[in-house]
């Protein structure tokens, strides 16, 4: 069965669809620099994350696939979100990374700190501190979450 959009929503929708999906997709093809600060200001890094962000986020993820999705997700949810991978549980190594869907994190605040607690579709619950993930917010971010920026323009 075919969906059809018609009438002036549904054409409305079907531009914001398409515009969303141009946006995230150029911007998903743009390097991440890296950069580190040094006593005469900035310079770029040859660091082992360049990789991370611009090739390879994960076994699973492309970078590109990995940015538009998390783009995508600003732009309909208000917020990205990405689980930052580690070779175990005390190391502070970056070994890749992986989006999250927003509707499957929920920030909360414990003792003056944000906490992320995920919940994956027919996976158990997890908590994730800040320092292990990566969290694009939108216009309008009150510290948790942010409005979506198609929502809260139409």
């Amino acid at each position: 069965m075919a969906i059809k959009v018609t009438g002036t929503p549904g054409w409305f929708c079907w531009k914001r669809l398409m515009a969303t999906s141009t946006y995230s997709g150029a911007i998903s093809t743009l390097p991440v620099g890296i950069y580190e600060r040094g006593e005469n200001g900035r310079s770029k890094a040859d660091h082992p994350y360049w990789f991370l962000f611009n090739e390879q986020a994960s076994d699973n993820w492309t970078s590109s696939a990995a940015w538009e999705y998390l783009i995508s997700a600003k732009l309909f949810y208000g917020d990205g979100f990405a689980r930052l991978l580690r070779p175990g549980p005390a190391s502070n190594r970056i070994i890749g990374w992986e989006p999250l869907h927003p509707l499957s994190v929920d920030p909360f605040k414990k003792d003056g700190r944000v906490l992320y607690r995920v919940s994956p579709e027919g996976e158990p619950a997890y908590t994730l501190d800040s320092s292990d993930i990566l969290h694009l917010p939108s216009l309008g971010f009150d510290g948790l979450r942010s409005p979506s920026p198609i929502t809260y323009a139409a």
